[in-house]
């Protein structure tokens, strides 16, 4: 993954409010908790960014958020990389069952973190 082009990585918790419409493939949510992590060029300059700082930063947002919030069902990223932003939305169920039935030990939102930028064609 080229990270130096990563901005900032936003991580909500959100509660659906209504069904996926069928022709856009998106639904409407209403957001009960939010992180943001930006990612300066200082940053860039002093550490060396890596997948797996990545995926940690990840996993302590999420489990926090978690932690600290109710009447939830969903979980959705917003990712700024070079100079765009980024979305996705999925049901905490699905990211709960991605750990549950996965053969080798994985971090679900970072895999999700992942698969939000391969749908996007960026560089991973």
């Amino acid at each position: 993954m080229i990270l130096e082009k990563l901005e900032s990585i936003k991580i909500s918790l959100m509660q659906t409010e209504n069904e996926v419409n069928e022709e856009t493939g998106k639904s409407d949510y209403i957001v009960k908790a939010t992180a943001k992590i930006n990612i300066s060029n200082e940053i860039y300059e002093k550490a060396i960014i890596e997948e797996d700082l990545i995926e940690r930063l990840n996993a302590a947002i999420y489990e926090e958020l978690i932690e600290k919030t109710s009447d939830i069902d969903s979980v959705g990223i917003w990712i700024e990389y070079d100079g765009e932003t980024i979305d996705n939305a999925i049901k905490i169920q699905t990211l709960d069952d991605m750990k549950n039935f996965s053969i080798e030990s994985i971090t679900p939102i970072h895999e999700f973190f992942k698969l939000t930028m391969t749908l996007n064609k960026k560089d991973i």
